[in-house]
């Protein structure tokens, strides 16, 4: 009987040494906590979000900031001038790029999309004027505008960019090929939206130019 009793007694301390740690069990090194309250939790994944975001995700300027800064633009005037020796030619290139201020575009309210109550908003078209001179001749002397462009692409946007747009943000490189030309690029946007198109000027040291627009 004692024999009998011993073992009874064995079994059950063996199957209590392998039961489930229950939530009152002390913790060891290798325990976790995997519980928390959901809204301290919620808080510090969005602190966490915001902080480890990266500088290239920052949230992009709203539509007010970006018509407010292209108000600051309008009496701004670009001048680019560069010269390239192209054997015993030498060319200049001058490029004045400027706002029109005269009211002439008037992008409609349906491209305001982040106001309580849109409106029109009235602004002004850029134009580049482009003298190009050759040793002491005068080879090019003309005013782009973004109307110069038009013929050259089919409007993905029905027909809305060629309503509204306007030359921005010039660029001059020299190509260094046989021609030695000079490209002149812009992006042909309708302001203050993210909606345009890539453009260039392909022009010649004769003075002559080409037109490559969109993608």
């Amino acid at each position: 009987m004692n024999k009998i009793f011993a073992v009874l007694i064995l079994a059950l301390i063996a199957s209590c040494s392998d039961s489930p740690k229950q939530s009152g069990d002390a913790l060891t090194d290798s325990d976790t906590v995997t519980s928390r309250d959901p809204l301290k939790q919620k808080s510090i994944d969005s602190l966490m979000a915001i902080g480890n975001r990266p500088e290239s995700e920052e949230m992009p300027p709203t539509q007010a900031e970006e018509r407010k800064r292209l108000a600051g633009t309008y009496d701004n005037i670009l001048v680019i001038d560069t010269v390239i020796a192209s054997g015993n030619e030498r060319l200049q290139l001058h490029v004045k790029h400027y706002c029109l201020k005269d009211s002439s575009l008037i992008i409609p309210k349906r491209y305001d999309d982040e106001s309580a109550k849109p409106a029109d908003f009235v602004t002004h078209p850029f134009v580049s004027d482009m003298v190009l001179i050759n040793g002491k001749d005068t080879v090019l002397n003309k005013q782009f505008t973004a109307k110069d462009f038009y013929p050259f692409f089919n409007d993905p946007f029905v027909g809305n960019l060629k309503k509204y747009g306007s030359l921005l943000e010039p660029r001059v490189s020299h190509r260094s090929d046989n021609n030695n030309n000079i490209i002149i690029t812009y992006s042909l946007s309708i302001p203050t939206t993210d909606l345009g198109i890539p453009v260039e000027l392909n022009i010649s040291k004769n003075g002559s130019y080409k037109i490559k627009a969109g993608y």
